[in-house]
C-alpha cells in the first residue's frame, strides 16, 4: 500500500471527485473511500415515473392450478416500502405469455427511510386464493391444509429501475411447507397469536437513526420504525449488545389466507439509509416453528458484519496514511449526529499532527450550505459551482506537491 493517498467522507460522493482523484495521483496513490459514504438527502415522494422503481412478477401458472373464481394475492417488500396487489388471472389475459403471467408493481425510489436504491436486498410472496378461501387440504391429513404461494428474494441494481421477481417455476417453498405442516400435526398446536422476532444488528453502523423493521407471514405484514436513539436510552449504555436491535410483532393466527400453521414461511427485513452502502435494505426467511415462543429471525449476519467492524477500526489508520482529507457536505451530512462526526474529528486531531501551512483537510460542498464551525478556518471548495472541479483538482495538485517536497 503506498504511503500518500485520499482519504474521502461524507454523505455524498460523486463520481467526478473520484476521477479528480485519480487524474491528480496519476494512479498512483491510495483512495480510502469507507462504507458509510452515502448519499442522505431529504426528498418530497413522487407520483411519476421517473422516480418510481419497477419489480415486475412473472408467473409461472403451468405449476399451479387456477379454477374459475381463484385469486392471487401479492406482497412485496422493497426499499422500505411494502405494497399489495390482488389478481384475477382471467382479467389479466392480456398480460400472459405462453401461460407466464406478468404483473408490475411500482415503489417510490425516496421516501423517508431511504434516499435512494442501491444493490439492496426485496422479496415479493404470492398466495392463490382458491374460490376466496386459499386453503388446500392436504390429501394424507383431512386437519391439515397450507396455501399454495412462492416466494422470491432478489436484489435490485444500482443504477437501474426496474427488477424481476420470478414466483412458481419451482414449488420447492411450498413442498417444503407441505412436510413441515405435516409433521406439527403430530403435535399439540395452540391457538393463540403468533409471535415474531426481527433482530437487527447495527453495532458496525451505530449512526442509523430511523430503522424500518418489517415482519411478514401468510401474506399479513407489519412495519415498525425504531428511533434507534430511544432504544439506546432505554439500553442505558451503547456497548455492541445495545446495538443489537429486537423489534417483536404479534400476528393473529386466523388471517384472510387461513389459519398460521407450523411451516409457513416468513419474511423479516430492517431498511435504512445508513445500513449502505451497498445494502440500505437486508431480508431473511424463516418458516414457522413455534407458537408458545417467538420465533425469532436475524436480518443483517455476522460475517456481513465483520468487513464493517474492520473498516471501522481501519479508519484512524486510513487518515494517517493519506495526504489529503476532502470533507463532503451537504445539509445532511452537517446536521446528522454520528460516525461520520468522528470521522471529522479524527480528522482534525491528525492535521494538527502535519506541518504549518501544508493542506490538509479539504472542505468540498456538494451544495449550499454551511460549513461547520470545526471547519470553518479551512478553505473549502464549492464543488456544486462551474468551476468547482477545476478547483478540486488544484487543491489536490497543491496539497500532494508540498507533501512531496516535504519527503524530499
Amino acid at each position: 500500500m503506498h504511503k500518500s493517498g485520499v482519504y474521502t467522507f461524507g454523505f455524498l460522493l460523486s463520481l467526478l471527485i473520484v476521477l479528480a482523484a485519480m487524474q491528480v495521483l496519476n494512479q498512483q496513490q491510495n483512495i480510502f473511500l469507507p462504507n458509510t459514504v452515502a448519499m442522505a438527502q431529504e426528498y418530497d415522494n413522487y407520483d411519476d415515473n421517473k422516480d418510481l422503481f419497477t419489480l415486475n412478477i412473472k408467473m409461472n401458472l403451468n405449476n399451479i392450478q387456477l379454477k374459475n373464481g381463484d385469486k392471487i394475492k401479492i406482497v412485496a417488500y422493497l426499499n422500505g416500502e411494502t405494497e399489495i396487489r390482488y389478481i384475477d388471472p382471467q382479467k389479466e389475459k392480456n398480460q400472459i405469455t405462453g401461460n407466464f403471467l406478468t404483473v408490475e408493481m411500482k415503489f417510490n425510489k425516496t421516501n423517508e427511510i431511504i434516499s435512494s436504491i442501491g444493490q439492496d436486498e426485496y422479496f415479493v410472496c404470492a398466495y392463490v386464493l382458491n374460490n376466496g378461501n386459499g386453503q388446500t387440504i392436504l390429501s394424507n391429513n383431512r386437519n391439515a391444509s397450507a396455501i399454495t404461494y412462492d416466494c422470491d428474494e432478489g436484489q435490485t441494481v444500482e443504477g437501474k429501475d426496474v427488477s424481476m421477481g420470478r414466483l412458481f417455476n419451482t414449488m420447492k417453498k411450498f413442498q417444503k411447507t407441505l412436510e413441515l405442516s405435516q409433521i406439527a400435526q403430530k403435535s399439540n398446536q395452540s391457538s393463540g397469536d403468533v409471535k415474531i422476532t426481527v433482530i437487527t444488528p447495527i453495532y458496525d453502523q451505530t449512526d442509523v437513526e430511523l430503522l424500518n423493521v418489517i415482519a411478514m407471514v401468510k401474506g399479513e405484514y407489519q412495519v415498525k420504525t425504531v428511533n434507534i436513539e430511544n432504544e439506546l436510552k432505554k439500553a442505558g449504555d451503547k456497548s455492541d449488545e445495545s446495538y443489537i436491535i429486537k423489534v417483536p410483532f404479534t400476528f393473529d393466527r386466523n388471517t384472510e389466507l387461513g389459519t398460521i400453521e407450523k411451516g409457513d414461511i416468513f419474511f423479516g427485513c430492517a431498511s435504512a439509509e445508513e445500513l449502505g452502502p451497498p445494502q440500505m435494505t437486508e431480508c431473511e426467511k424463516k418458516y414457522i416453528k413455534d407458537f408458545d415462543k417467538p420465533n425469532n429471525i436475524v436480518t443483517r449476519h455476522e460475517e456481513d458484519l465483520l468487513p464493517g467492524q474492520e473498516w471501522k477500526r481501519e479508519i484512524p489508520k486510513a487518515v494517517r496514511r493519506s495526504d489529503v482529507v476532502i470533507v463532503c457536505l451537504s445539509h445532511t451530512a452537517i446536521n446528522k449526529r454520528g460516525y461520520v462526526q468522528k470521522e471529522i474529528k479524527i480528522a482534525l486531531d491528525i492535521a494538527d499532527e502535519q506541518p504549518e501551512g501544508t493542506i490538509y483537510i479539504i472542505p468540498l460542498k456538494l451544495e449550499q450550505c454551511e460549513v461547520p464551525e470545526r471547519l470553518s478556518h479551512l478553505q473549502w471548495v464549492d464543488f456544486f459551482k462551474e468551476e468547482g472541479y477545476r478547483r478540486l483538482v488544484r487543491s489536490l495538485e497543491t496539497a500532494l506537491a508540498k507533501f512531496q517536497n516535504l519527503e524530499n
